[in-house]
């Protein structure tokens, strides 16, 4: 009997939530002028906001009139003071895309347009490497570019070039094998580049839309450019003379990349990127004595980076 009073109690919570969140996305009345994109004005009257629908009610004399958010042109308090920004928000646009039904069954377009069109986006990482493939290579800093083209309100394709600056440990050093020769400097280099096309799904934080605001998850594919590079400074015992050798050794592999990240507005178009990204590298095959099957490498990236939004 205590179980069937407790569900039937968390039944009652439950259904006093909902009912409250859907309260919520419809507004208290509020007064002020309307004007519609027709040129039509209503002047000191009362209305509503439905959020859920997007449309605004306005009472009239005779009757209500319900208007969807793509064909208000202003609104303004009964002070004046234009306050369309805080009703519709300021990206506020109609979309092409999508449509929605009126409590009325009316069908209106749908009024979430893309937040914006494209986004350039330039940031630092520090890439750390992970796995076997990578004894011997040690964190370093590199940076990350990338181009956002937008597919939807909520989906982008993204275009990624970034350089993991990692670097060889201290200890690592080659030997001559010719007494005749010796080894008197050595300078080594090694870094990995990445070419990636990912599909991004984000989710703005504010749902007016005021600000650039939002949180993303995105998944690629591409290419990881393996380079390690040395520069070698020779002595010739019997001679003396010295001579200088530089050599670079290339290997591309097949990369996967996921990531997620947070974007702060700072202006309407600017705002700081924080994320972070984990690749999974396709290095090779075992050998048959460690059983053989693919070999992966993996690459841990934090960032912080700056965006611009056209």
């Amino acid at each position: 009997m205590a179980k069937v009073e407790n569900r039937i109690r968390q039944g009652v919570i439950w259904g006093i939530l909902l009912a409250a969140v859907l309260a919520a996305n419809v507004s208290a009345k509020l007064a002020g002028s309307i004007v519609l994109k027709t040129g039509e004005a209503y002047d000191s009257v009362t209305f509503s906001v439905n959020n859920v629908y997007k449309t605004i009610t306005i009472e009239l004399d005779d009757r209500d009139r319900e208007v969807s958010f793509k064909d208000i042109s202003r609104i303004m308090d009964q002070s004046g003071n234009d306050i369309t920004r805080d009703i519709l928000g300021s990206r506020y646009s109609p979309a092409v895309r999508e449509t929605w039904v009126s409590e009325n069954s009316e069908v209106y377009r749908h009024a979430t347009a893309k937040l914006w069109n494209c986004a350039v986006r330039f940031s630092g990482n520090y890439s750390i490497p992970i796995g076997d493939y990578y004894e011997g290579i040690e964190s370093n800093i590199g940076f990350e570019a990338d181009l956002r083209i937008a597919l939807s309100y909520q989906a982008d394709v993204r275009f990624m070039v970034s350089r993991a600056g990692m670097k060889l440990d201290d200890d690592f050093r080659i030997y001559s094998l010719d007494p005749d020769i010796s080894i008197i400097d050595q300078k080594w280099g090694f870094h990995v580049m990445r070419y990636i096309i990912a599909l991004e799904m984000y989710k703005p934080l504010d749902k007016y839309k005021k600000d650039l605001n939002y949180f993303y998850l995105y998944s690629g594919l591409g290419a990881a450019v393996h380079t390690m590079s040395g520069d070698i400074t020779l002595l010739n015992n019997n001679t003396m003379e010295i001579a200088s050798a530089s050599d670079s050794y290339t290997e591309k592999k097949f990369a996967m990349t996921v990531g997620l990240g947070l974007i702060a507005a700072l202006a309407p178009n600017f705002g700081f990127d924080f994320s972070a990204s984990y690749d999974f590298i396709v290095a090779g095959n075992a050998s048959n004595e460690s059983g053989g099957g693919v070999v992966y490498a993996y690459i841990l990236d934090l960032k912080i980076g700056a965006v611009y939004f056209f």
